[in-house]
């Protein structure tokens, strides 16, 4: 049951207000269509970006690599995008950002989700990021939106010393081993 409390202000203390019961009311709720391999929760008009940091990258220096959701909708439900495997870096779980949105000439905020990976390239040569698909429902038109994005091809150099650079990482990771000396400088 909803509630609705009126008062009169100017004369607050003779007439304190008054409450109205409204309802009950039925909802309808139509189950979703069969989904997509792409989806991942995100419901709600939707404007979907991939950006990658650059393409031209050095062997231990990390990137980032953000899939960007702006529109109508709750961020709790959207799920980060199947991202493919990378076998040539380390990549990182990604970052979730999520934001209030205003979107232009709409009075409701809106949301804007970020799903932040953090690719450390740890092989020098010619890679390529696969293709991958994110999907949304979008209950406006009543049908899926899908969207492919990549393939990405990308240029690894080692780094301009030795000693390489930053793996940035969220788990353990095993780093081999090259060559070492020991020694006293005196």
């Amino acid at each position: 049951d909803v509630y609705k409390r009126q008062a009169d202000y100017t004369r607050m203390r003779d007439n304190p207000g008054y409450f109205t019961e409204y309802g009950p009311y039925t909802v309808k709720v139509n189950p979703l269509p069969p989904a997509p391999a792409g989806f991942n929760g995100a419901i709600g008009p939707f404007t979907v970006d991939v950006k990658l940091e650059s393409t031209s990258l050095k062997a231990g220096v990390p990137i980032k690599l953000d899939l960007t959701l702006i529109g109508q909708g709750n961020a709790d439900a959207i799920g980060a995008p199947d991202f493919p495997e990378i076998r040539w870096a380390h990549v990182t779980d990604p970052e979730r950002i999520t934001e209030e949105y205003i979107l232009f000439g709409q009075v409701a905020p809106g949301v804007k989700k970020i799903f932040r990976y953090t690719i450390t390239p740890t092989d020098a040569g010619k890679h390529t990021i696969k293709a991958f698909d994110y999907a949304v429902f979008n209950p406006d038109l009543g049908k899926y939106e899908e969207q492919r994005f990549g393939p990405y091809t990308v240029t690894v150099a080692l780094g301009d010393d030795e000693s390489g650079g930053m793996i940035v990482s969220n788990e353990s990771v095993d780093i081999p081993k090259t060559s070492m000396s020991i020694g006293n400088d005196i």
